[in-house]
């Protein structure tokens, strides 16, 4: 099953969004950041939850940062990483067969074997194919077809790999 990908700016941004809010301590620290905030705006309001007269200043900012800069310096950090990787803008042809992966671009070549890949994860809009438990080749899903995104899945369920492979049903 062959398919060539073009990853967006857009693509890699939302890619960017997607992998670090799924980590838990983001998660949490967003939980807490938007808490912090709603404490804020009930003292705005009238209502005294905190002991004391003072306004909650450092909840402001706290839960400033964690819902404001947090998400913009992601955002930014993820642009300049995508400007900075020519590799990534350019479009990757995958050849998926039943012993490995192919990755042909215009500046590289690379095949993979099945039984060596990390993890395989499909998401909403990506599959990921992982190298070790930091690298990943991903592939999003945004300019493919129903039957390439049927075929690749039906490849990826039939390989054999090293560590887990979590694949979406439909």
């Amino acid at each position: 099953m062959k398919v060539t990908i073009k990853m967006t700016g857009r693509d890699y941004v939302n890619l960017m969004y997607i992998m670090t809010y799924r980590k838990p301590v983001i998660i949490i620290a967003t939980g807490i950041g938007a808490l912090m905030i709603a404490v804020c705006i009930v003292y705005i309001a009238g209502l005294r939850l905190i002991n004391g007269y003072q306004p909650p200043y450092p909840q402001l900012f706290i839960g400033a940062m964690a819902l404001v800069f947090i998400p913009l310096s992601l955002y930014f950090s993820a642009k300049r990483n995508y400007k900075a990787n020519l590799r990534i803008q350019e479009p990757i042809e995958y050849d998926f067969t039943n012993d490995k992966l192919f990755l042909a671009g215009s500046s590289f070549k690379a095949e993979r074997e099945w039984a060596k890949t990390y993890k395989i994860l499909e998401l909403k809009n990506y599959f990921l194919i992982y190298e070790n438990n930091l690298i990943f080749n991903p592939i999003p899903k945004t300019t493919m077809t129903p039957a390439e995104i049927s075929g690749i899945r039906e490849v990826l369920r039939n390989v054999t790999i090293a560590g887990e492979k979590k694949l979406l049903n439909n």
